[in-house]
């Protein structure tokens, strides 16, 4: 099965104070990490993100095709550059993630390849998901609506919801790096 590896790193940091993807943990930025998760499991990778900083890591930057609409516009954009119909997405600021997870997401994709893929701890986590190509034209059709919130895509594409829980996942896997107190954890 080929895939798409897509690290959202398009937000604002605003809350950080600074750019979170670059951000060391343990002495490698947090989007290494990411990249070191996905390589295994991807034949392509990009980084969603009109950043040049980001450039430094050696995979295509995929900045948004529409301006300031939010997580849905980075996953439209980044879909609508990827060359596979199975595309894993993971936020760069997740370094706590393990492999075992997007494996299993995967493994679900591969049963169910016209399903969003989405992981449910206490909430649903639809940006470290699997989502297939063909949802472009609803994606499309959200943001032309002016829907920003990523949630809204639940009530208009096939998904498939994993329990965390019931996979015996330990949540701590789920834990954005956020502000800089969320470093000191």
């Amino acid at each position: 099965m080929k895939v798409t590896g897509i690290i959202l790193a398009g937000g604002k940091s605003s809350r950080m104070g600074t750019e979170k993807g670059l951000i060391e943990i343990h002495g490698r930025p947090m989007t290494r990490i990411i990249i070191d998760l996905l390589r295994p499991l991807c034949n392509t990778i990009f980084i969603s993100t009109s950043n040049p900083l980001y450039s430094s890591f050696g995979y295509p930057l995929i900045p948004d095709l529409h301006k300031d609409k939010g997580p849905i516009s980075g996953l439209y954009s980044a879909l609508s550059a990827s060359p596979n119909h199975i595309n894993l997405f993971l936020p760069c600021d997740v370094p706590y993630m393990r492999q075992e997870i997007l494996e299993l997401l995967l493994i679900t994709a591969n049963s169910n390849p016209e399903k969003c893929i989405i992981p449910y701890t206490d909430y649903p986590e639809p940006l470290i998901a699997v989502y297939p190509k063909s949802t472009l034209p609803v994606l499309n059709q959200l943001i032309m609506d002016g829907e920003t919130r990523i949630k809204e895509i639940f009530n208009h594409l096939p998904t498939l919801f994993i329990s965390m829980k019931e996979a015996g996942i330990n949540y701590h896997a789920f834990k954005n790096i956020n502000t800089p107190d969320d470093l000191k954890i």
